[in-house]
Formats: C-alpha cells, sequence, structure tokens
C-alpha cells in the first residue's frame, strides 16, 4: 500500500503527482540541447498519465521529457516511480540520477547526501 502521509517526523513523503512541464523530442536531441538541465519551451501534463491522450499526440512513439521543480532540504532522497512505459532515463539538477528499461514496471533511484 502506497502512503502518502508522513509516517515519521524525519522521514518526509511527498507525491509529485499533478502538472509537470512537457516537451515532446522527435528527434532525440534533447540531451545534446541540455534538455536534462531545464526545458527551453514546454507544455503542461498531468502525472500520471498516458501522453497519448494530449492533442496531437494520439500515435507518437518517441522520446519525451518531463520536468518537475522540487525544493529539498539537505540529505537522501528516495525517488519512487510507479509506472514507466518502456525507458527512463532520470536527471536531478542537470546530473544523470539513474535510467529504467521495463514496461509498465516501477522503479527506484536514491539521490545521496543534497545539498540543501
Amino acid at each position: 500500500m502506497k502512503r502518502l502521509f508522513n509516517e515519521h517526523e524525519i522521514r518526509k513523503t511527498w507525491d509529485l503527482c499533478g502538472a509537470w512541464r512537457f516537451l515532446k523530442d522527435e528527434k532525440d536531441k534533447g540531451e545534446s540541447l541540455g534538455y536534462q538541465k531545464s526545458l527551453p519551451e514546454w507544455g503542461t501534463v498531468i502525472v500520471p498519465s498516458v501522453w497519448n491522450n494530449e492533442i496531437g499526440m494520439l500515435n507518437y512513439e518517441g522520446v519525451c521529457w518531463y520536468e518537475k521543480t522540487v525544493k529539498t532540504e539537505s540529505g537522501t532522497y528516495l525517488f519512487e516511480f510507479e509506472s514507466v512505459m518502456t525507458a527512463a532515463t532520470v536527471y536531478l539538477d542537470g546530473e544523470l540520477l539513474g535510467e529504467h528499461y521495463g514496461g509498465f514496471t516501477a522503479f527506484e533511484l536514491i539521490a545521496r547526501d543534497l545539498e540543501a
């Protein structure tokens, strides 16, 4: 069962569902253009969702970028992804945090020793 409430005063949880910045990358050039640091132009999608539900995206099967601003304090953070279709590359502050491959499967990534 997923808990969306803080069970402990020190180990807090945040649900990152909701509006995310979103950009379709048809030519798969985003990484070379620095999209992992910040999206230059973007739309908005609601997470969780399927991007094929967005206007003009019905048959699109390429690369897309999602971006969310998260305010943190110093420490170690566990990021839980409940489901990603096929592949995900995750960046935190422009640095590679980790990758995952597998259709509609959950995965976790840990960011250690973050500074506020």
